[in-house]
């Protein structure tokens, strides 16, 4: 039996889209990649790590705000929970940033940027690829 309050979250037989796929898939590849990279510089393992995460953490907050709701009758709810995912996506990339080039001493900028980069190119593609 489902709460009374869960047909005002999402609509009636509304299915979710795999989107979940595609954040583990990007975190898999992150992981590979930036632990290869370690192996042979440290700094730029990590660096490259980190720019992914600061692309994957708010991407996925974006993801379930957009998804929080669903159907016609929710449409207004709908609009609003985009605007505050999309929001909450800027601020906290730009919070990811700004915590990284002030905490992290050793960083290398390029991997840093490219660990971000390589992230939101997978993230296209692997969007593109789950709705063809």
């Amino acid at each position: 039996m489902t709460a009374p309050d869960d047909q005002t979250h999402r609509g009636a037989g509304a299915v979710r889209p795999p989107v979940h796929r595609v954040f583990v898939a990007q975190f898999a590849l992150l992981l590979v990649i930036s632990g290869a990279v370690a192996f042979y510089r440290q700094e730029v393992g990590v660096s490259l790590l980190l720019g992914g995460f600061i692309h994957l953490l708010p991407a996925v907050y974006f993801a379930r705000q957009v998804f929080k709701f669903s159907g016609a009758r929710a449409a207004h709810r709908v609009a609003q929970s985009f605007y505050r995912g999309e929001l909450g996506k800027y601020v906290l990339t730009a919070l990811g940033f700004a915590l990284v080039f002030t905490m992290v001493e050793n960083l290398n900028p390029l991997a840093l940027f490219t660990g971000y980069g390589l992230m939101l190119v997978c993230h296209a593609v692997g969007v593109a690829w789950l709705y063809h």
